[in-house]
């Protein structure tokens, strides 16, 4: 449940399955498709994990539209929407992921980032540092875990 290590597994599924249908049935077979959704739910605050996340989503059901319904069903779309709305580096991912997943997936608005978790809601929010300690700005890896 270390949200590094999930966020690199992530990664990982999201390269195995672009453009690679076989990869997605054998990786949804072993209930991928749960674990994505469970860890958004329990890191509601990683931005990095919830991108990483979608990008492996967008891969396994881009060319296996069967599998669109195991996410919707385990509740992806509003972990989705609520990752686009509360990280500014998710909104890209999630209207994406949105999009093939079947699901309305209009215009961030000026409300992008703007949720609980997000830097812009902080008194510091202008400073990289209040950015950082929130999730919020566009950082590295290395810098994310400090």
């Amino acid at each position: 449940n270390d949200a590094l290590v999930l966020r690199s597994g992530f990664a990982a599924l999201a390269s195995m399955a672009l453009r690679m249908p076989d990869n997605c049935h054998k990786i949804m077979e072993m209930g991928t498709g749960t674990l994505i959704v469970d860890s958004m739910r329990s890191h509601p605050g990683a931005p990095e994990l919830n991108r990483q996340a979608m990008f492996a989503i967008r891969n396994l059901v881009v060319r296996t539209k069967e599998y669109c319904n195991v996410f919707l069903e385990e509740g992806a779309e509003d972990l989705i929407k609520n990752a686009r709305d509360t990280h500014i580096k998710c909104g890209d991912a999630a209207f994406d992921c949105l999009r093939d997943l079947g699901c309305e997936y209009g215009g961030l608005g000026d409300q992008a980032g703007k949720g609980k978790n997000s830097a812009y809601i902080c008194d510091d929010s202008l400073s990289r540092a209040g950015q950082v300690s929130k999730g919020s700005a566009m950082v590295t890896w290395e810098e994310e875990e400090s």
